[in-house]
């Protein structure tokens, strides 16, 4: 599984005033790639007379990743390095570089990459996004406590993740268009939907995937956990929607009194 960030930015002006583009991230100041983007930060600032300078806040003294986000949107901040996971609402397949046991060696992660970044970056920009790099940050482990050697090990541990981090379905996952290019008229994905994807067994360049071949008793659990989130939103939706229901009702009721009305002034 390998660790991946991003350096955001959202629509800057072009005009030719000077400006200060201010920058957020949750990582600590000292980091490789940190001395490296103030390095590149500099580097912009002198090339440009000073006319661009940055203003990076490091350390998230801005808040986490998810409020680095908004503060972006309602431009407080004009971008921010973000980890993967904060930006899988904009571009799902992002989480591709997130699968584990998929790399063995960094060279494999370089070709892999070499080939798969442009598209990424592209997906997101659909959303309105700019990205400059991914971040490399190195594998993740996973670690524990307790001696793991089999999935019933890890079943019965209380695994910590990033709040927020989207391991399934959540509300915000966009729909993205269908296998033939046709935009679609929904714009969310439903849990029905993404849990259906996610449980069918396929082909991918000729290689199955799918849940299934993880199996036994951790997939048993994915499979209830998705059934109980599946209803619990189908009956969220009919507790919120009784007006629209109940109207339908009505105006069927409606319909027999007036068809019983005419049938007794034609009798």
């Amino acid at each position: 599984m390998l660790a991946t960030s991003l350096l955001m930015w959202v629509g800057l002006s072009t005009g030719a005033s000077a400006q200060t583009l201010k920058m957020a991230t949750i990582s600590p100041d000292g980091l490789a790639w940190m001395k490296e983007l103030r390095a590149a930060m500099k580097t912009v600032g002198q090339e440009t007379e000073g006319r661009v300078k940055f203003k990076l806040y490091p350390g998230g003294v801005q808040g986490d990743d998810f409020t680095v986000l908004r503060k972006m949107r309602i431009g407080q901040l004009q971008g921010g390095a973000l980890a993967a996971g904060a930006m899988i609402r904009f571009y799902t397949d992002l989480q591709i570089y997130n699968l584990p046991l998929q790399f063995q060696t960094f060279e494999e992660v370089d070709v892999v990459r070499s080939q798969m970044d442009q598209g990424i970056i592209d997906g997101i920009g659909q959303g309105g996004m700019y990205v400059f790099p991914l971040v490399e940050t190195g594998f993740a482990y996973l670690l524990t406590k307790q001696p793991v050697s089999n999935p019933a090990d890890l079943a019965s541990l209380k695994v910590w993740v990033p709040e927020g981090d989207p391991l399934g379905w959540t509300p915000d996952l966009l729909q993205r268009e269908d296998a033939g290019g046709k935009a679609t008229s929904r714009t969310r994905l439903t849990t029905i939907m993404f849990y259906s994807y996610m449980l069918m067994t396929r082909l991918v360049d000729g290689v199955r995937a799918g849940l299934g071949m993880c199996g036994s008793l951790l997939l048993q659990q994915y499979v209830v956990d998705a059934y109980v989130k599946a209803e619990g939103q189908r009956l969220k939706w009919i507790r919120q929607n009784q007006k629209t229901l109940r109207a339908e009702t009505l105006q069927g009721l409606m319909d027999h009194v007036g068809l019983d009305k005419v049938s007794r002034e034609d009798g």
